[in-house]
């Protein structure tokens, strides 16, 4: 396997890698942004379920209905600390994902360079081979012409 086959090999796979790992970086990005707009959800629905909370106690409602309104606040603080560690992990996890396809993309592009550069050295020694064919010939034809 010549030098120009093995890179145009690995680039194959570097651009497979590089495309792999796109798809899934957007995979990740996508649930991400959907747990945190289901974070902001949460967060809206506290904040009203707050509110309400301090209403009901300023109307005097029933101390139960108080209670329970509280406990079920608390209850949703428990899920959204759940689901904010939740979206820290997702953030880490799409942060390191978008590390691995940079590198990846790198390795593809500098993959990408080396074969160009390997393909322009072939064409400039395939134009020098030509040139000296061609002076050769002139020489030739030069001296047949004297001769």
């Amino acid at each position: 396997m010549s030098r120009e086959e093995s890179l145009q090999s690995l680039s194959r796979a570097c651009q497979d890698q590089e495309h792999t790992l796109r798809q899934e970086l957007a995979r990740q990005q996508q649930f991400l942004n959907d747990l945190e707009e289901k974070m902001r959800l949460l967060q809206q629905y506290l904040a009203q379920y707050r509110a309400e909370c301090v209403q009901l106690e300023g109307e005097g409602v029933e101390v139960t209905r108080v209670l329970d309104m509280r406990r079920f606040i608390v209850q949703l603080e428990q899920v959204m600390q759940f689901h904010e560690s939740s979206l820290q992990g997702h953030r880490q996890r799409t942060a390191v994902l978008l590390e691995e396809w940079k590198r990846a993309r790198g390795k593809e592009k500098a993959i990408a360079r080396i074969l160009q550069h390997l393909r322009d050295l072939h064409q400039q020694q395939e134009r020098k081979n030509l040139q000296k064919e061609l002076d050769q010939w002139v020489a030739r034809s030069a001296c047949r012409a004297r001769g």
